[in-house]
């Protein structure tokens, strides 16, 4: 098992998180919408740190659909989020 790099707070449900920000873009299996949004898996993320996912989710991605959730997830939101995507199968 993957230990988590961030703590995570306790009582966050990272996946109704998932489901009300990110799903609509990234998809139900988190495998990617096609002209939306990449996949958001454990396989997927590897290449990047934790740090490198969290700037994205904060600041966005420019050129692309993906803008920033910053002032709109919390940092032990984002970071629950964080824990899902990178380190546990859809």
């Amino acid at each position: 098992p993957v230990t988590p790099a961030a703590p995570v707070a306790t009582g966050l449900d990272a996946k109704k998180l998932y489901d009300t920000n990110c799903v609509a873009c990234h998809g139900q299996t988190r495998q990617g919408v096609t002209g939306l949004g990449k996949p958001l898996t454990p396989e997927s993320l590897a290449p990047l740190s934790d740090d490198e996912i969290r700037n994205t989710i904060l600041k966005g991605k420019p050129n692309t659909l993906m803008l920033g959730w910053e002032g709109r997830l919390s940092v032990a939101e984002i970071n629950s989020l964080i824990q899902l995507i990178k380190y546990t199968s859809p």
